[in-house]
């Protein structure tokens, strides 16, 4: 038997080390500070709409003051805090923009907002729709606008040589892909964005990688550069230490174009994607999930359609990740409760034994007076060690009784969590379970650990009651069938059925016991149940 239990510990320790990661302590510390960094995001979001608000309101506000010209740079203005913010409120502003340039009879500036409009139709994965506008533009009348139409096309057929599944095409993509990237290079300047990432990700391809972050490096550090542009320039920087084979390098720069991001109102992105895989990929489930849930957020939040096409084929397999690790999990928990159970039968099998021998000796107790002194000393030895099992054993049956019985709760809770796909809380809600058959006594217990728990519960209670209705104060501590529905509602069981499943009375009755607390209170009966939840623990 001894043998069976370190053979199940080992089988325990085993499944505990499928867990390990290929990612360093301080590495993933630092991953998921990032991660909470994206609570901040509200902030910065709060700042461009700020600005977009006073920008809107400069629109409005003048009326007929302004002429077509004012009207179009203020749109344009507009436009580029939208851009990678909110796609569709974007595209109606580049089309505002057109509807202006046409009516000042600019070539300049309807160029300009075709190519707007055809760069947040990219963005947000209308591929065809942006070549469709992209046609419309004959000629370039100045060179910033045919450098942003270089930088639009090398983008274009980056992007259709990324997500057009169709190998034919490859090829002409990939060749017009480097067409218009050497002429961005050619016609472009050292301070153009656009010009950087090209640049790097020529060296890359060259297998120059650390050329591409030192060039990099010197563009990101400058004091004039975006946290946009910052965002771009680390994507790209993680791309470069990915060929490299810098693990901590990839994952350093990805984590600051995230924060970047998240710092300029960015929701066009892709890095919280590249993180989520790359945490799939060393085995960090749980974080490579809060990473895809942000990616899916920001996808869904700016409209990015091939945004979502990149993380559709990543949830299965998180999702499959996550059930494994579940199953992985449940079997640690089994193998501990049949070490638990054996331990019981041992102690059993202890505790006969030690009977059956109590009994032979007081059979043989006429038998050999010569001993009397000796087994009478050796007969209080074993009554003093028979009533420790005992009390043992007794405090082990009741500590099972209170485990089994939350075996019940844990059940539903576990649907309730799957159900809403909060894999992660099921680990901590898994050490919780009990069951018994004396159920006056269980509730004494629960009622006394419940105090423990929650020593203030009752003069809280009372504070919000009618004078003729407060709760007596006894010793021990004794709850009344009502009060035990909102105890048990305070330790996160807000089901009436199994309130009413664990307490051994109908669903009907708890809704009784819950109206009649009620009833009886100073505050808001609406607001009593919250009132409750929020009485503190020790």
């Amino acid at each position: 038997m001894r043998h069976c239990v370190i053979f199940l510990l080992m089988a325990l320790l085993f499944n505990t080390s499928l867990f390990a990661n290929e990612l360093s302590a301080s590495l993933l510390k630092t991953i998921k500070a990032t991660e909470q960094k994206y609570s901040e995001r509200k902030r910065y979001d709060e700042v461009k709409e700020q600005r977009i608000g006073e920008l809107r309101r400069q629109l409005q506000g003048h009326g007929g003051e302004l002429d077509n010209i004012q009207r179009y740079t203020l749109n344009k203005q507009l436009f580029a805090e939208l851009y990678s913010y909110k796609s569709q409120e974007a595209f109606n502003i580049a089309l505002k923009m057109e509807q202006q340039a046409k009516r000042l009879k600019s070539s300049d500036k309807q160029v300009e907002a075709l190519l707007c409009k055809a760069d947040v139709l990219l963005c947000a994965g209308l591929f065809s729709e942006a070549i469709e506008v992209i046609t419309q533009v004959d000629e370039m009348p100045s060179e910033a606008l045919r450098l942003y139409y270089y930088s639009l096309m090398t983008r274009l057929y980056g992007d259709l040589l990324t997500y057009n599944d169709v190998p034919a095409y490859h090829e002409e993509y990939r060749q017009l892909n480097h067409a218009y990237a050497d002429s961005l290079l050619q016609v472009a300047n050292e301070s153009y964005v656009d010009y950087q990432l090209v640049r790097a990700l020529k060296l890359i391809d060259l297998n120059r990688a650390e050329d591409a972050l030192d060039q990099c490096r010197l563009f990101v550090e400058q004091p004039n550069t975006s946290e946009h542009e910052k965002a771009k320039i680390y994507s790209c920087m993680a791309w470069a230490c990915y060929h490299l084979e810098d693990l901590e390098g990839q994952v350093h720069y990805l984590l600051n174009s995230i924060e970047s991001d998240i710092r300029s109102s960015t929701y066009e992105t892709t890095s919280g994607r590249l993180m989520a895989q790359l945490l799939l990929e060393k085995g960090e489930i749980k974080l490579a999930h809060q990473f895809l849930i942000r990616a899916i957020q920001d996808a869904e939040f700016y409209g990015a359609r091939q945004r979502k096409a990149e993380i559709t084929h990543i949830v299965p397999i998180i999702e499959m990740q996550l059930k494994e690790l579940q199953q992985m999990r449940m079997v640690a928990v089994s193998s501990i409760l049949i070490i638990v159970v054996i331990s019981l039968i041992v102690i059993i099998y202890l505790w006969i034994r030690l009977v059956l021998r109590h009994r032979e000796v007081k059979r043989g107790h006429d038998k050999i007076n010569e001993q009397n002194s000796l087994l009478a000393t050796q007969n209080e030895q074993l009554i003093e060690s028979n009533k420790i099992k005992e009390e043992s054993l007794t405090n082990y049956f009741e500590l099972s009784s209170v485990y089994f019985h939350e075996m019940e709760k844990m059940q539903a809770k576990i649907r309730s969590l799957l159900l809403q796909k909060k894999y992660d809380a099921i680990a901590d809600y898994l050490t919780k379970s009990g069951l018994g058959a004396d159920k006056e006594q269980l509730f004494e217990r629960f009622d006394a650990l419940f105090i423990r728990l929650f020593p203030t519960f009752i003069e809280r209670v009372n504070a919000v009651l009618e004078p003729a209705s407060q709760l007596e104060v006894t010793t021990p501590v004794t709850l009344s069938a009502e009060m035990r529905v909102f105890a048990l509602s305070r330790l996160g069981i807000d089901s009436a059925e199994r309130i009413a499943s664990i307490l051994g009375i109908s669903r009907n009755t708890v809704y009784t016991y819950r109206n009649r607390i009620k009833s009886r209170v100073k505050v808001n009966p609406d607001e009593f149940e919250q009132y409750v939840m929020s009485i503190p623990s020790f």
